[in-house]
């Protein structure tokens, strides 16, 4: 996905960062997405979505 390189200048550079993607598995009951940070730096964040909801 690509994502402002400056929070503070939305129109300005951008970089693409990769994203992990969990399917709903109720789609009735979907609500919409939740993008997450762990934080940094450190190790990648791409299976954190596995702590949530064992894949």
């Amino acid at each position: 996905m690509t994502v402002p390189l400056d929070h503070g200048d939305p129109g300005g550079r951008t970089i693409t960062v990769a994203r992990s993607r969990l399917k709903a598995t109720n789609t009735r009951r979907r609500i919409g997405s939740l993008l997450v940070n762990p934080g940094g730096p450190g190790g990648p964040g791409l299976g954190i979505g596995l702590t949530v909801r064992p894949a």
